[in-house]
């Protein structure tokens, strides 16, 4: 069984402490290095068959690690990275690119647990005993929570997301989910947010004619320069947060 989503167990020395709790790790710390490793060449090496090398070729193609000749072992491919928090991208191309993992998430799904409610700590559902990949994906995310990593694996987009913009992303859902007053001002508020990024491109590229020679020129005013100038880092600030990304089909 894995520890819960909700689990906010702290060393008895930082409770005694009574202070904060201690930020969470960025990149991959000493202590995590090693069981990612380990979990990463045992998830890349099974199941010993065609559909697991066809996956470490993709994640090796991905992520532009250079092999010549055969497909690379899981324990080859992995050493192949050049610096320790090039794992996490690693980690991230195998959930995000494993087809068998997609199937047991979408297709086959949980089932549910028959002692549940028998007690609060009993979760409602598991997954299946035949469902290898989405048990090792649990099996990461209760890594990730226990080595105080900032990154946990998100089931919906099936890739590592942080943790505090997954739990900002279902506090909103469940506000819109509510309904009422507090519902649609929160949903306008994240869609004013995170929806109309292509609009603001655009409104910084056509809506800013400050090429000499174009159609339209004109010398900008100093407003209008500052509110340029603004979205620009606006912009740079999500795309560098991973607040917006690629689309998988945009090359």
């Amino acid at each position: 069984m894995t520890v819960t989503e909700n689990d906010d167990w702290t060393p008895l020395s930082e409770r005694d402490r009574r202070g904060p709790r201690a930020d969470l790790f960025d990149g991959v710390p000493e202590h995590l290095a090693g069981p990612l490793k380990y979990w990463l060449e045992d998830y890349l090496g099974r199941p010993a068959d065609d559909a697991a090398g066809v996956l470490r070729r993709r994640v090796a193609m991905r992520l532009r690690l250079r092999f010549v000749g055969r497909i690379p072992g899981a324990y080859e491919l992995v050493s192949k990275v050049d610096h320790v928090d090039r794992l996490l991208d690693v980690v991230d191309a195998a959930v995000h690119l494993d087809e068998s993992l997609a199937w047991e998430i979408d297709v086959v799904g949980m089932e549910p647990i028959p002692e549940a409610g028998l007690a609060d700590w009993i979760p409602e559902a598991r997954w299946p005993q035949t469902s290898t990949r989405a048990r090792k994906a649990a099996e990461l995310n209760e890594l990730l929570r226990d080595a105080g990593s900032a990154y946990i694996f998100d089931w919906d987009s099936r890739r590592l997301v942080r943790r505090v913009e997954l739990a900002a992303s279902a506090a909103a859902e469940g506000e819109f989910a509510a309904g009422g007053a507090a519902g649609e001002h929160m949903l306008a508020a994240w869609n004013a947010a995170y929806g109309p990024v292509v609009s603001m491109i655009g409104l910084l590229w056509e809506g800013h004619a400050r090429h000499a020679g174009t159609p339209g020129f004109r010398p900008q005013r100093h407003d209008e320069a500052v509110m340029a100038v603004y979205l620009a880092i606006t912009l740079v600030q999500w795309f560098r947060s991973g607040a917006v990304l690629r689309r998988p089909d945009a090359g």
